[in-house]
């Protein structure tokens, strides 16, 4: 069995990245097929909702379906960010 890779993915900016481009849960589900990938209105409303996330791969056709860079698709620990300022 493999094992998945946790990834930090935040539902809650994916919704906000969607909603800001005036997208529909249907829109999104035909950027990401048009951007490689046929992720369901289903899988993209459970990972807007935190029910489970992408995988990286998934992660990189949503970004690309957005238009959004992966980073701003994730939650950054506190801890994170003041490694990263240090």
């Amino acid at each position: 069995m493999r094992k998945r890779l946790k990834l930090p993915f935040d539902g809650d900016r994916a919704r906000e990245a969607r909603e800001r481009r005036g997208f529909t849960l249907a829109d999104l589900e035909g950027r990401c097929e048009r951007a490689g990938m046929k992720i369901t209105v289903s899988t993209l409303s459970r990972w807007e909702t935190g029910v489970f996330g992408p995988t990286a791969a998934r992660l990189e056709v949503l970004a690309r379906a957005l238009d959004v860079e992966v980073d701003a698709l994730l939650n950054k620990s506190e801890e994170m960010t003041q490694a990263e300022c240090a």
